[in-house]
């Protein structure tokens, strides 16, 4: 399991959403007050800890793309549903910027005339880990061929 080139892969799309669910994707300045938007509310930036909106279904969807990859590790015996959990991660990887930009649009609305300044978590996590899930499916791919090949010398 562990000396799998793709166990690694999937480790890192772990980690990285992972790391999505600590850092503010976003900040808004709106009537000169900084919000911080995160996996879970809107925050104040000054008083970090009262929440002006929560954003449930995000945070949701972000605990369950860093799930997926997690239990695929362990799923080296059956590597075509590997690579079907691999497929749908990157579906909701690409799904939670839909989401995230909807979010954006509901705040939006909420404050005419806000300033939002994007944060390289937003922009380039999801990305990155669709890429790897992208390289992972190659790799279980590669170790299928393999198997295969092995049964037919047999």
């Amino acid at each position: 399991m562990i000396q799998r080139i793709q166990t690694l892969f999937l480790s890192a799309v772990t980690i990285l959403l992972g790391i999505m669910l600590f850092v503010p994707f976003a900040t808004v300045l709106y009537d000169d007050i900084i919000y911080l938007i995160k996996a879970d509310s809107l925050v104040n930036a000054i008083n970090n800890n009262e929440a002006e909106i929560m954003f449930w279904p995000m945070f949701i969807l972000l605990i369950i793309m860093m799930l997926i990859p997690f239990a695929t590790i362990f799923l080296f015996k059956k590597r075509l549903l590997q690579v079907r959990l691999c497929i749908f991660s990157s579906i909701l990887d690409a799904l939670f910027y839909v989401l995230f930009f909807y979010e954006l649009s509901s705040i939006l609305k909420l404050m005419p005339g806000a300033y939002v300044e994007y944060n390289y978590p937003l922009l380039a996590l999801p990305l990155v880990c669709i890429i790897l899930n992208i390289i992972s499916i190659r790799k279980i791919m590669q170790d299928e061929i393999l198997v295969k090949s092995y049964d037919r010398i047999r």
